[in-house]
C-alpha cells in the first residue's frame, strides 16, 4: 500500500528472534524507509511497487542505504 514499512513489527520480531534474518515486505514507499530498515539491521526489503511507481530510484537508493548502514 506504500504507506511506510511497519517498523514496530520489525522491532518486535527482532526482539523476539534476534538471530533471525528479517526481510521487510510491504509498505516501503521511499528511500527513508529503506534507510530506517537498514539502521535496524534488517537483511533486506522488497520494494517492487515503489520501483514500479517511480517512488524509488534503485541506483540512488543503493548508494543512500550503503552510506546509512
Amino acid at each position: 500500500l506504500l504507506q511506510g514499512a511497519n517498523h514496530g513489527l520489525y522491532d518486535a520480531i527482532q526482539e523476539r528472534w534476534p538471530d533471525l534474518d528479517v526481510l521487510a515486505s510491504g509498505g516501503v514507499n521511499g528511500v527513508d524507509d529503506l534507510i530506517g530498515l537498514t539502521r535496524k539491521g534488517l537483511a533486506g526489503a522488497i520494494v517492487g511497487k515503489a520501483l514500479y511507481e517511480g517512488r524509488i530510484d534503485l541506483a540512488a537508493a543503493l548508494r543512500d542505504v550503503a552510506d546509512a548502514g
